[in-house]
């Protein structure tokens, strides 16, 4: 084999050093780019938000008066509960939802003995928190929301996608008054979700929202002196 000459491995150090032959640089915005529109990306903003009325009623047992339960069981064989929040929202007027979950944390209070679904639904009549039970209780109807399934060893806190909800809310709609919980899958404990509790988190709404972001203008080119021109 003829070894190479020198000539020959300083080309090719070279080609490999511009990154091949007809590599060419490229620079973020070229001249034609000047005093063009870029589009920057929307910001994101996550809100929480607390509930101002919760309540939990049951069929086939006594109803908790009102919100004042200390926890709030769901999934628990031989007794059907819904659980319902209200939130004080007032979403801005400018940008879309991205997202939207109530939050659930998980108590101690029930050991649980197996899975059980949850999913969420919309209410779609006035309810008071006080007085509010099973023989009276708003209607709900379906949202298309995720079902959401709790398991013995899963994470402490429950997400339930409540989007399909939420999203309607800026119309005000009167027959939005807020967010069911109903379980599709029981077990003969249950689980338990902390509602006044000291040590674990109450229930929340977070809301992802982006802000559509003002366009930025380029700075337009700067303009050339022209050069050898007589005064």
């Amino acid at each position: 084999m003829k070894p190479a000459r020198f000539s020959e491995i300083a080309w090719a150090l070279l080609l490999a050093a511009c990154g091949g032959a007809g590599a060419r640089a490229k620079s973020p915005s070229g001249p034609n780019d000047a005093g063009k529109t870029r589009v920057s990306e929307p910001r994101l903003e996550r809100i929480m938000i607390s509930p101002d009325r919760v309540a939990a009623i049951s069929a086939g047992e006594p109803d908790p008066k009102g919100a004042v339960a200390s926890e709030l069981v769901m999934g628990r064989e031989g007794s059907t509960r819904r659980l319902f929040f209200h939130f004080p929202v007032t979403l801005p007027n400018v940008g879309t939802l991205k997202s939207a979950a109530l939050l659930l944390t998980r108590s101690s209070d029930v050991d649980m003995t197996g899975p059980i679904e949850l999913h969420a639904m919309r209410v779609i009549d006035p309810w008071d928190a006080k007085s509010i039970n099973w023989p009276l209780q708003p209607r709900i109807e379906e949202a298309r929301t995720e079902h959401a399934t709790v398991t013995p060893a899963g994470a402490k806190i429950v997400r339930l996608d409540v989007a399909e909800i939420v999203k309607a809310w800026p119309a005000h709609d009167p027959s939005d008054q807020g967010i069911a919980v109903v379980a599709d899958q029981s077990t003969a404990a249950g689980a338990s979700f902390a509602y006044i509790s000291s040590q674990d988190r109450p229930p929340e709404l977070e809301i992802l929202w982006a802000y559509p972001d003002a366009p930025v203008k380029a700075e337009p080119p700067a303009k050339k002196s022209p050069v050898g021109m007589k005064k």
